[in-house]
């Protein structure tokens, strides 16, 4: 059975061109044997020399889809002389002969068949990736409706009209992600105003969820309070150039509280332009910034938070947590995750378990790995469900 359409309207032209039992057909099936017995007259010459004693056809008689560059041979042996007009005509695809039998030399219709080739090669292909499109949105909505279950619940940020801290409308300039990015600096000087435009956009989405992670992180420090456990360290893993960790403690400064923020972070220049910041905002003494790999961190916490941590950094943040809570009581975590597809990039490196669970939550490592596709879909409702079932997966 053929599933691509453009193999099926293949099929039934040549059906319709040299339909069994014609005199048609028995005339190019005639031709056809005359050529094959010249081609093994000549084996050893010519036609072994261009390597073409076998030239594929279907049971009609006309070369198949997938053998689209046999009708180049078929070109080479008409000018040979080695294939007669008729047999050549009941060899190729009707709509191809009619183009074929206006040209003059053999250059011409060697360039009219490519043509031909190369656009029915563009549209097998774009038919087979829409066929295999159609398989994983199936397969997709498929998990979904397995995994379904296992969601997190997913709380809504809420929007700049609707919420708004005191805190932010005193922000200072160094603890702005807009005002303090690099890239986004470059662009300008550059006059890249697309790049500019997409990369302001992702920063302001970014304020408003550093914005909104830092009320959730006061609400734990508060919930630690009441609860009489202990919340004066709190670790911003993976802060790169401390979007978070400066705001979290321009935050609880403008509060009079007295936690103490540690950002570890790995690579050295975002360490160094978070110092700088930290000094610019004056909060150096709030804000502590440790170059190091999560691996090598070994310090006491009780709020892990992180913002945008990749991929499988995520994993090796609640690794430090259960580590954590093995030394004393359990942190408390207020975690972004993003960049599924990068667990794949991470799995060897960091040593990871896929699927997290061990197959108690999701089952197999291809349904992981279908999942973390999906997670960074453009489709906001699929991205999202993908998300909190591989999140559930991570902690369950």
């Amino acid at each position: 059975a053929v599933r691509c359409p453009r193999l099926r309207r293949r099929s039934a032209m040549a059906a319709s061109a040299a339909p069994a039992g014609s005199a048609a057909t028995a005339a190019a099936a005639g031709d056809a044997d005359a050529a094959d017995a010249d081609d093994a007259e000549e084996a050893g010459g010519d036609g072994a020399a261009d390597g073409d004693a076998e030239v594929a056809v279907d049971g009609n008689g006309i070369v198949p889809a997938h053998k689209l560059n046999t009708i180049l041979k078929l070109v080479a042996r008409h000018w040979q002389g080695r294939l007669s007009r008729e047999s050549f005509a009941n060899r190729v695809p009707p709509e191809l002969w009619a183009e074929l039998e206006q040209t003059t030399t053999q250059e011409e219709m060697l360039r009219k068949a490519k043509t031909y080739i190369n656009k029915e090669k563009k549209g097998l292909r774009q038919e087979k990736a829409a066929i295999r499109q159609g398989e994983k949105v199936v397969q997709g909505k498929g998990l979904l409706d397995k995994y379904g279950l296992l969601a997190m619940p997913a709380p809504e940020i809420p929007g700049d009209a609707r919420w708004l801290p005191d805190w932010v409308k005193d922000l200072p300039k160094p603890c702005i992600p807009e005002l303090n990015c690099l890239p986004l600096r470059g662009y300008f000087d550059r006059r890249d105003w697309p790049l500019l435009k997409r990369e302001l956009s992702k920063l302001r989405e970014k304020r408003q969820q550093i914005e909104y992670l830092a009320g959730l992180v006061a609400a734990k420090l508060d919930a630690r309070a009441a609860a009489g456990l202990p919340c004066k360290e709190v670790i911003d893993f993976a802060g790169g150039r401390g979007d978070l960790a400066l705001a979290l403690a321009w935050m609880l400064k403008q509060r009079g509280r007295g936690e103490r923020i540690t950002l570890v972070e790995l690579k050295k220049e975002y360490v160094e332009q978070g110092r700088r910041r930290a000094e610019e905002a004056g909060l150096t003494s709030s804000v502590r910034f440790v170059e190091a790999n999560l691996n090598d961190f070994a310090e006491p916490f009780d709020v892990a938070v992180a913002c945008h941590a990749c991929g499988g950094l995520i994993d090796l943040i609640l690794e430090r947590c259960l580590a954590a809570a093995a030394r004393g009581p359990p942190p408390s975590l207020v975690l972004l995750t993003c960049c599924f597809g990068k667990i794949r990039k991470h799995a060897l490196s960091f040593g990871l378990r896929i699927p997290a669970s061990g197959g108690t939550a999701v089952e197999s490592a291809a349904d992981f790995w279908a999942l973390c596709g999906m997670a960074d879909s453009p489709k906001p409702r699929e991205s999202s469900m993908a998300m909190r079932i591989l999140n559930s997966d991570r902690i369950a």
